[in-house]
């Protein structure tokens, strides 16, 4: 997986807890993205000539935030104001917001190839460092973990393992 897609899906479960608003704000957007990207993943295995039906009967790649999810994503988003500002997460938030309605009708690849990821990230923090921060935070392990309990990974192999040459 890309660094750009890695990054935007640990972004589906970072959250501002420093403020009710835009904990309530990304917490939407959150729930936006995680439909969009699944149909994202669908389009790439389908246009490469799989199936994606296995994707399709799930519900989302991570089921509904918990507490210790949201208490992660609050120390995400209080790294990221300590770094970059209030300002900025919220500008993040706001090209989260501009790029949703074109995400389910793209691929990944397209995605990638379109830039349209690039800006998931607050402006003047670079993808490692956001990566770190959503890793010390201990957001990568809850997401693997929300990933193995809503089924994304078994689907995403059987949908895979559908594409011709992937075997």
């Amino acid at each position: 997986m890309k660094a750009k897609v890695l990054n935007t899906v640990c972004l589906l479960m970072a959250t501002g807890a420093s403020a009710e608003t835009q904990l309530e704000r990304f917490e939407g957007i959150a729930e936006e993205m995680n439909t969009a990207m699944l149909q994202m993943m669908i389009n790439e295995i389908e246009s490469q000539g799989g199936d994606g039906a296995a994707l399709r009967e799930l519900d989302g790649m991570f089921p509904p935030w918990t507490d210790e999810i949201r208490a992660a994503a609050g120390c995400i988003i209080d790294s990221y104001v300590e770094e970059v500002g209030s300002d900025e997460v919220n500008a993040m938030m706001d090209r989260m917001d501009e790029v949703l309605p074109q995400m389910a009708t793209m691929t990944v690849t397209e995605s990638e190839e379109s830039g349209s990821l690039d800006d998931m990230s607050p402006a003047g923090m670079s993808l490692d460092r956001t990566l770190e921060i959503n890793d010390s935070c201990g957001m990568m392990d809850l997401q693997i973990a929300a990933s193995q309990e809503s089924g994304f990974f078994e689907a995403m192999m059987e949908a895979g393992a559908t594409v011709p040459g992937n075997n």
